[in-house]
Formats: C-alpha cells, structure tokens, sequence
C-alpha cells in the first residue's frame, strides 16, 4: 500500500509539472502587438484578441454586430430582442455598466473579474483629446487591462470597422464590414447630392413618448437623415431645455415629412387633432422608425444607421431610392448580426 501510494504520487507530480509547463507553453504562444488608438495612445494588445469588455452602448452597439462571441460583459441588462439574437449565453453575461455619459456606473471590481483582454470605447470624443487621453490612461492604471478609443462618425463609419479588425486581429471580418458600410455612405451621398439639384426636403425629427422632443439641426441623433439630404425644419436648439418643442412652434416651421421614434408618439401625430393642421400629417408623410434590434435612426446612433440610410431614402427620397431597402435588410442583419430576418421582422421594417 505505501509502495501504492508512493507511486500514485511520483504520478500526481508529473501530471501537475506537465499541466503546468502546458500553460506556461500556452501562455508564451500569445504574441503581442502594439495598438496606436484614435487619441494616438500606444497600447499593447494581443495579436488575436478573444475577451473584450465594451466601454458603453455605442461600443457595446459596434462589437456585438462584429462579434457577439468576444464579449466578458456587458453595459445593461441584454433586452428580450437581444436574447432572441444572440441567445442565452450572451444574456447571462455579467453587467459591468458604462465609463461615460449621465449615467455612467462602471463598475470596476466586475470588469476586473471579468478579465478582458481589452476595454474598447467607440464613438465621438468626449470633451476635448486631452481630457479623454486622461480619463482612459487612469481607468487603465486602476484595472490594470488596457482600454482603447475609436472614433467612429457616420461618414467614416466604415473605418471603424477596419480599426476595429485591427485592434483585435481579425482584419479579415473588419474590412468585410467596412465594404458593406462604405457602400451604404457613398449611397446617401449620392442620393443627397441629387436632393441638392432637385431641392431638399424638409423634416422633423421627434423623440419621446408624444415626440416633442425635438432633435435639431447638425445633432448626432439625427445625422442619419441629414447625410441623405435632408433638410432639418429644427434649426438650432430649442432653449426651453431638453429639446422640447410645442406644437405652435411647429405650426410655424415647414414640416412636410415627420421622423418619431414611439409608438407612441406615432399614434399621437397619427390620430390627435392638433397634429392634424401639420402639411405633413394631411399628406400622410408620418412615419414610425422601424425598431428591429435597434432603432435604425438612432438609439444608439452607431452600427444600426447604416440599415438606416437605406430605409431614411426609401421614404424621404423614394424617387432617387436605386436600391431596394428590404433586401438591403436582409443582407445587413444576416452579415453585421448573423441573423436571418423573420417575416415580422420584416414586417416591422416596411411600415
């Protein structure tokens, strides 16, 4: 017996050295690059990445339509629609909360657990360079992970899935990407260079749940209709705070074509007498925002704008709409989301 356990434990040793050295092998395999980020901060990355941890919505918009499979965390809870895309896995993922905005609640001890290989912020700069190179050097130092910026606009938006490719080693995926989204931007100039010819049209563009919560001329939240060449009838921000505008002051403004973005706030303009008077309501040119995943205006204003130039076109400009949106859909949600359309989803989309 005590020859037995002698050599059960020479074996025990073995197996342990060998797992041991196995890891370590593993470990010296990952090769290291070095990531010059859109604030020209010089990160070293791994040269595939595998564990990625969004920053906030716009990033988290970005990354789950290049690869859901990457993510250690998530910013909010996944919603129903997000659960049905990317399945159970994705929905049970740790909540890590968001670096930037009103709202911001990053939580650092979960994001640490979680272990990403890297934390990736996309969007617009907040603040100015310097301040941002800041804020993201200290977020660096306190979890010891390094953190990244791409900016990402909606002419360039193309570009920030080629950088995306980049940062995380799949070059391949990112420039597929970038192709379809380049495609989509070079339409809505096209189609807005011949809105300038022909003369723009004019549109309102109204959040919230009775969408008097104007967005006004040159806001991100509206880009989407103005790249395509739309002309904003909101022509700078409403003073009363929080956007909001009041009917008469829409009485006043040419509003030929309305963008909402509730059901809600369609129903009200649909059926309310008092939007009955707008040129808009009386030719019928009201029209609810298609939601499938995300808002295809905004909502976040990221990846989801690119289905939205096709589907801003087919109703504010049909005469100049050479591209057929619905098929357009189906390729986008099948490339950018894996995601074959349903017939309600499709549905959705045409309303």
């Amino acid at each position: 017996m005590k020859k037995l356990l002698t050599i059960l434990l020479i074996l025990l040793t073995t197996f342990s050295f060998l797992f041991a050295q196995g890891q370590m092998e593993k470990a010296d395999e990952i090769k290291y690059v070095s990531f010059t980020d859109d604030l020209g901060r010089e990160v070293t990355l791994p040269s595939v990445v595998t564990r990625v941890a969004p920053s906030g919505s716009m990033a988290s918009a970005f990354l789950v339509s290049f690869d859901q499979d990457l993510f250690v965390g998530v910013t909010t809870k996944p919603s129903d629609v997000e659960k049905e895309f990317f399945g159970e896995k994705f929905a049970s993922l740790p909540i890590l909360g968001t670096f930037y905005g009103k709202k911001a609640n990053l939580n650092k001890e979960a994001l640490i657990v979680a272990n990403p290989q890297v934390v990736i912020d996309i969007g617009e700069i907040k603040g100015n360079v310097e301040d941002m190179i800041n804020d993201l050097d200290k977020l660096q130092a306190d979890i010891g992970i390094p953190v990244i910026f791409i900016e990402s606009y909606l002419q360039d938006i193309g570009n920030t899935y080629v950088r995306l490719g980049e940062a995380l080693g799949y070059q391949e995926r990112g420039n597929k990407l970038a192709e379809f989204a380049e495609a989509a931007v070079s339409y809505a100039n096209s189609v807005a260079k011949k809105a300038e010819q022909s003369g723009k049209k004019n549109f309102y563009y109204g959040i919230g749940y009775d969408g008097l919560n104007a967005i006004p001329t040159g806001n991100f939240h509206g880009e989407v209709l103005e790249t395509i060449g739309g002309n904003n009838v909101v022509d700078t921000t409403i003073s009363s705070g929080n956007n909001q505008i009041n009917l008469e002051e829409l009485y006043k403004l040419p509003v030929d074509n309305i963008f909402v973005l509730e059901e809600s706030a369609y129903n009200a303009v649909v059926n309310n007498k008092e939007w009955s008077y707008l040129p808009a309501v009386k030719s019928g040119n009201v029209y609810k925002v298609p939601y499938v995943l995300f808002p295809l205006i905004d909502g976040p204003p990221a990846v989801n704008r690119i289905i939205g130039i096709y589907y801003t076109v087919s109703k504010l400009y049909p005469e100049f709409a050479s591209e057929n949106y619905i098929e357009k859909a189906k390729e986008f949600y099948s490339l950018f989301y894996r995601h074959e359309l349903t017939e309600s989803e499709i549905k959705e989309l045409s309303r």
